[in-house]
């Protein structure tokens, strides 16, 4: 009866040693497990960390790739605002130099009507001069006829004067001389002789000189009705001359008239030509804008070339990102799922565990018993000796 208990309390025991050595191994299983499980969720949790900072990154990189798109668009926006711009004012410019073109067209034929006019101007100036000249040259003229003829009356007068002087001195002298024969007749006959000799002595003289008084006379009269014809002449030269400087005074203020419209003209066609001037600085005021606006355009287009850049630089440092994310997320979930598979099994495993300590305690309990028991036996056994 002995034998077979104690090989009973030893069968239990070696099956409560088989027991604690099984729960031995599953606790150091269970501990060994729960390392790994706490190296997992330690690994879990930096992995959660670097996916929240790969997020993070990839939250900042989308926001700035968007805000580099945003920036893209509005520096397309005011690409395309500044390009439309642009060709407004390229065709202003065209327009405007087309005006231009028109401008100095007219400004050429202007300018060659102006010359015409000039040279017209320049002709009637001459023409002028020499009219001017021939009209000094005809009242140069004139007044020598005028001297010629006022020295030819004057002549005239005095040889009229003279004349009358000689016929009033003959006279006085016929008269004296009959009163002196009448007196001498009355006072001496005989001196009548000598006194007719010498009157007729006299009278020859006095006809010698009246003869030459006579002949001067008619070279006198010959020379005044000469003189008279060349002061007719002279005098109708002068109002042929009179006539040609009035006819050229007409000319002259038909020229004045003509200079004084082409003078119009040519203020017109200045004023004209002020205003294509003006268009024209506002043509060039225009390119300098259009100038600036293609510079700014440039530095736009420059800009929005580095913004793009900038974000396919972005994107491509996003796109690796993203990348590691969707990986990193792809070993989230797979860890996540051998989490929840550990926990499954460590659930499984608490489980047994805690089956196999409610064995173990019953093993306790009944070791307790046994080694009772066991002790009772002993006492037994040796009170038996």
């Amino acid at each position: 009866m002995q034998i077979p208990y104690h090989t009973a309390m030893r069968e239990q025991l070696e099956e409560v040693l088989v027991t604690a050595a099984v729960f031995s191994a599953a606790s150091d299983r269970d501990a060994s497990a729960a390392s790994e499980i706490s190296r997992l969720q330690q690994q879990l949790a930096e992995a959660a960390a670097r996916a929240n900072e790969f997020c993070a990154q990839a939250e900042a990189a989308r926001v700035e790739a968007l805000a580099a798109e945003g920036r893209a668009e509005q520096s397309t926006a005011l690409l395309l605002d500044f390009t439309s711009q642009a060709e407004a004012a390229r065709a202003q410019a065209n327009a405007a130099r087309g005006a231009l073109d028109a401008a100095r067209v007219e400004g050429r034929k202007l300018r060659g009507e102006l010359e015409a006019v000039r040279a017209r101007e320049t002709e009637a100036r001459i023409e002028a001069e020499e009219a001017r000249v021939k009209v000094e040259r005809a009242r140069a003229k004139v007044k020598a006829a005028r001297l010629e003829a006022d020295t030819a009356k004057a002549e005239a007068d005095g040889a009229r004067r003279e004349l009358e002087a000689v016929r009033e001195k003959a006279s006085l002298e016929v008269k004296q001389a009959r009163a002196e024969g009448e007196a001498r007749a009355r006072l001496v006959e005989r001196e009548l002789l000598e006194a007719l000799e010498t009157r007729a002595v006299r009278v020859q003289e006095l006809g010698g000189e009246a003869g030459q008084l006579r002949n001067r006379v008619s070279e006198l009269q010959d020379q005044l009705a000469a003189d008279r014809r060349t002061s007719k002449e002279a005098l109708e030269q002068l109002n042929t001359m009179h006539a040609n400087e009035d006819a050229l005074m007409q000319r002259i203020l038909a020229g004045e008239a003509e200079r004084q419209q082409l003078l119009r003209q040519l203020d017109e066609s200045n004023g004209n030509l002020s205003i294509m001037r003006l268009r024209v600085d506002e043509a060039v005021q225009q390119a300098a804008e259009v100038a600036e606006l293609r510079t700014r355009v440039a530095d736009l287009t420059a800009e929005a070339e580095r913004q793009a850049v900038a974000a396919a630089t972005v994107c491509a440092r996003v796109a690796p990102l993203e990348a590691e994310v969707q990986e990193l997320r792809a070993t989230l979930r797979a860890t996540a799922e051998l989490a929840k598979q550990e926990a499954r099994v460590n659930e499984r495993r608490e489980a047994q565990l805690a089956c196999l300590r409610q064995q173990v305690a019953e093993a306790e309990e009944q070791q307790r018993q046994s080694e009772a028991e066991l002790r009772v036996l002993k006492a037994q056994v040796r009170g038996g000796r």
